[in-house]
């Protein structure tokens, strides 16, 4: 009788195990059923399946790189000159500010503990110190020899990052003034100091005269120069010719206004001239600014814009030369990431990321959006309309609350076009 029962017990126990294996499967499926119907089944058969990123990850035939959140998932995804998508995890680095920079050492990115540069088939991982990992990016530049990235922090240190790109090596610095702004010229990295910023720092002079050059190369024993200079209104850097120019924000209602620095070899102080805009600007930040031939261009407010900037010139008025919203066709608009549309520069063209979307959830609010379609834009400067460069036809990422913060483009296939 006592064998009986603890069979009885036995058999219960067992018949209770199976019947709680059964009621999680089927809330799996259900859950799975809902999921799928929401992304569609095989961009979520993807999304489960998709990859961190690994040293076999390269470019190959992709032709634009995007860093993108979805649902809390953050992802670099490159997109073929077909549509097609090849996707991996990759971890955020501060909050949204994961840059990418392409040029013909290949692509950077990286990570929130982690420098990447990918070349045709594979990629080179470059771990970062310890105790600087997971810096905000500030800024990510294309140099001669590889790749240079400033990341800061509120309270601690702020890193630059060397990447040689052809030993596949990195070297780090640690900045503790800063962060500057940064640019290229003649393919060095440079910053510009503060004219009137003190000279203070272990071992210097307060009082003594500072003659070091406004327009200096940056490289790891210039990194943490005492006097590096914060400025109150530089919001971009850009170099043309030797000259540097700064580009603060946009100011002043009802009419706006800005003021446009430049630094040249051999000057005292930069030179000041005020922008004026034919409107009032919703936004504040300029984005995607580049100096050529005696013209500036950068974007704000959806529109691509234009100034000269001749040496005599004290104050100049802004010109439109395209708005970005318009003529996408096919239900495109910019997408949400910046006001600009998360623009790139290449030669005398600007690229960005369109998406076609639809509100599903209206009730829940405007983040619950599905995704529809996704394209490649690009507008020049000679205020032709913008135009589709490339669709996406196959997503391998979900299609519901995705923000694109980054986009690089390959510049051999910018330039082919």
């Amino acid at each position: 009788m006592r064998e009986q029962r603890r069979r009885a017990s036995s058999q219960h126990r067992e018949s209770s195990r199976t019947r709680r294996a059964w009621r999680s499967a089927l809330a799996w499926v259900v859950v799975l059923a809902v999921l799928g119907s929401i992304f569609g089944v095989p961009p979520l058969i993807r999304y489960l399946k998709a990859p961190n990123i690994s040293e076999d990850f390269g470019i190959e035939d992709a032709v634009v790189a995007l860093r993108l959140e979805a649902r809390d998932v953050s992802y670099l995804t490159l997109i073929s000159e077909t549509g097609e998508t090849r996707s991996v995890r990759v971890d955020e680095r501060g909050f949204e500010q994961a840059r990418i920079a392409w040029s013909e050492h290949g692509l950077s990115t990286g990570s929130r503990d982690t420098e990447y540069l990918l070349r045709a088939h594979d990629l080179t991982a470059l771990p970062l110190p310890a105790s600087t990992a997971n810096r905000t990016e500030s800024r990510r530049v294309a140099t001669d020899d590889g790749f240079v990235v400033w990341s800061s922090s509120p309270v601690e240190e702020r890193i630059v990052s060397f990447i040689d790109a052809e030993h596949g090596t990195m070297e780090n610095a640690e900045a503790v003034y800063g962060p500057p702004g940064l640019t290229v010229c003649a393919g060095a990295p440079v910053f510009v100091r503060d004219a009137e910023a003190p000279m203070s720092g272990v071992g210097t002079d307060a009082d003594a005269p500072d003659d070091r050059p406004l327009i200096t190369e940056l490289t790891p024993a210039t990194a943490g120069m005492p006097g590096l200079g914060v400025f109150d209104d530089v919001e971009a850097l850009a170099c043309d010719s030797g000259t540097v120019f700064g580009l603060g924000h946009v100011w002043g209602a009802p009419d706006s206004r800005q003021v446009l620095r430049a630094w040249s070899e051999g000057d005292d102080a930069p030179r000041e001239i005020e922008i004026r805009y034919p409107q009032a600007l919703t936004w504040t930040t300029p984005s995607t600014f580049w100096v050529s031939e005696g013209t500036a261009y950068w974007a704000i407010d959806s529109t691509l814009w234009s100034a000269p900037v001749a040496a005599d010139s004290e104050s100049v008025d802004a010109t439109p030369v395209s708005d970005i919203r318009d003529s996408l066709g096919d239900g495109f608009w910019p997408v949400v990431g910046t006001d600009s549309g998360v623009l790139d520069h290449i030669g005398d063209r600007v690229y960005g990321v369109a998406v076609d979307e639809e509100f599903v959830q209206r009730r829940r609010g405007s983040s619950f959006d599905r995704l529809d379609g996704l394209a490649i834009f690009s507008a020049d400067v000679a205020g032709d309309a913008p135009r589709i460069e490339l669709t996406v036809s196959d997503f391998d990422i979900p299609r519901r609350d995705l923000r694109v913060s980054a986009i690089a483009v390959n510049p051999e296939w910018a330039a082919a076009r």
